[in-house]
């Protein structure tokens, strides 16, 4: 097939092969790096971020916590009032890393765990505010005692929300070994193709090389001297 071929034909079919194994080297190179990104994406904005946002749920959680049994003792409005301050402070801090973590996405079993969780911090705060109306009233009794049931509806509340925090850890390792394997895979393709590419080219270029000379009876100059002594 090589001799029906002009000397252009050849050398442009032998660059032709050399770009594809290019093209299919850069292709196969953005392809792992798309997957990359993404991956990286997924780890810091549904990952990262949220277990930032649940760390800081949980943080305020305990603060909420630590000011209604400091409440609960108090009896003087001066001591009270910057309990109930923080209390409101933290309860908004809650309120605003809760919604923020909800917005995101989430897989089907973390869904689960934020839907049990949610009601389990209602049903503890609904208990708090309780306590801090009869505080209110001067029932401090009635508010210490509130306070004190309430502790099993915190710890229901807080394993959901560990629970949640571990999730966040599990598929971030599960997104990064999926990542890795991604990676080794995209760079032995990358090898296998670059490898392809050298032996096709290489191979392609002896045979016009072959050819070529056994057309021209040897070597360029080899031939044109042949050509003047005839």
């Amino acid at each position: 097939m090589l001799n029906k071929m002009t000397v252009a034909m050849r050398l442009g079919l032998l660059v032709a092969v050399m770009a594809i194994a290019m093209l299919l080297i850069g292709l196969a190179g953005l392809r792992g790096m798309e997957f990359s990104n993404a991956k990286l994406k997924t780890v810091y904005e549904d990952r990262t971020v949220c277990l930032v946002q649940l760390s800081k749920m949980a943080d305020a959680a305990y603060q909420i916590r630590v000011n209604l049994l400091k409440l609960a003792r108090v009896t003087s409005a001066a001591e009270a009032d910057p309990l109930l301050q923080r209390i409101a402070r933290e309860d908004g801090n809650f309120e605003r890393n809760s919604k923020a973590y909800l917005s995101t996405t989430l897989t089907p079993d973390e869904k689960k765990l934020a839907d049990e969780f949610m009601p389990a911090w209602a049903a503890y705060r609904e208990a708090g505010n309780r306590a801090m109306s009869q505080h209110r009233d001067g029932n401090n009794a009635a508010a210490l005692e509130t306070v004190m049931k309430s502790e099993d509806q915190f710890r229901a509340a807080r394993t959901f929300l560990g629970k949640l925090q571990e999730l966040q850890e599990n598929v971030a390792a599960a997104e990064f070994s999926e990542a890795t394997t991604q990676a080794a895979s995209t760079t032995k393709l990358n090898i296998g193709l670059i490898v392809g590419g050298l032996v096709i080219g290489i191979t392609l270029a002896f045979f016009i090389i072959r050819n070529l000379m056994a057309q021209l009876g040897g070597e360029p100059d080899y031939a044109a001297a042949m050509v003047t002594e005839v």
